[in-house]
């Protein structure tokens, strides 16, 4: 019967976040405002056309005809007239990617902003993020599984400052830093992080590199999984571990990243590793991830998560 339930609300949500998913799928042309636009050599726009294309360059020229507005829009292609309604969405360049703050589950040192998200890891756990300004981001998660009793469900929660950034016109990436802090609990435990992030950005491709350390926690542990048995889990207060990422785009599509994510929470156990390897399709509303994780037991498993991110980070929409 409890089982029942859940399958229930879980379709239900699942239902709800396909609406979205459909709503930005099959969007329609709507007018965007020209106001904010701004004719210069240097200010790089992304244009999302109503056949689908997108096209990355610079503005020539705004046309404010009583008839029909357009842009004289420079291209990598060359320069073309694009009239208003043939747009959907116009983003500066350095906005368009909204997932910058997180590989796969791995926090980058950049701030989630303004890029406010849900999401459905694994397709069993939920999670939010919100950020502070281009300070601040806190993320908080849930499992959802089948068979798990509710007090034996994996609460997250993650808090991040990004304390330093160094930018580079001349190399267009920056350096950035941040500090965090995550705590889980599981049953009876709860389990305390800190860690310090580092991401160096690129023209297409971010690196990051994490260190973390185990303030609390029970040493060894046991998980009630329900209907499907109890797990012991060793993961020792005092453990210092790293990651790291890797988030890069093919040079041809806006769209298609390859994400990766190399885990070891304890340096003195490399068999304590994890290795993901998988592809991000995103655009400025919604973000699909699927892949492998790679782990040294050895065992294979699928990674998936479907992200959505409802507000805009700029006034350019």
């Amino acid at each position: 019967m409890q089982n029942s339930r859940f399958f229930k609300s879980l379709l239900q949500l699942l239902f709800i976040i396909s609406i979205f998913f459909l709503k930005t799928a099959f969007l329609k042309a709507q007018y965007v405002e020209f106001n904010d636009l701004r004719e210069s050599e240097h200010i790089e726009y992304v244009l999302r056309l109503t056949n689908g294309d997108l096209l990355t360059g610079r503005i020539v020229e705004i046309v404010d005809d009583e008839g029909e507005p357009y842009l004289r829009f420079k291209s990598s292609i060359g320069t073309a007239i694009i009239y208003q309604n043939q747009i959907i969405e116009i983003r500066l360049k350095e906005e368009q990617y909204r997932h910058d703050h997180r590989v796969f589950i791995m926090p980058t040192a950049e701030s989630i902003s303004n890029n406010h998200f849900i999401g459905l890891f694994e397709l069993f756990f939920g999670y939010a993020g919100v950020g502070i300004y281009d300070i601040g981001s806190i993320t908080v998660g849930r499992t959802l599984v089948p068979g798990i009793p509710a007090e034996d469900q994996l609460t997250n929660y993650n808090a991040k400052a990004t304390v330093y950034t160094m930018r580079d016109p001349g190399l267009k990436g920056a350096l950035h830093f941040a500090i965090g802090a995550n705590v889980a609990t599981i049953g009876q435990e709860t389990l305390t992080n800190i860690y310090g992030v580092g991401t160096l950005t690129g023209e297409r491709t971010r690196l990051t590199g994490m260190v973390f350390f185990k303030t609390s926690g029970s040493d060894i542990f046991d998980i009630n999984l329900g209907n499907y048995g109890v797990a012991t889990a060793r993961y020792a207060t005092g453990s210092v571990g790293i990651g790291l990422g890797l988030d890069t785009k093919f040079s041809s599509r806006h769209d298609t990243h390859v994400i990766a994510e190399l885990w070891n929470n304890d340096v003195t156990r490399p068999t304590n590793s994890a290795f993901l390897l998988g592809l991000r399709q995103t655009n400025s509303d919604i973000s699909m991830d699927f892949g492998l994780a790679f782990f040294t037991q050895p065992t294979v498993a699928p990674f998936v998560s479907f992200t959505w991110t409802p507000f805009f980070s700029s006034k350019l929409r």
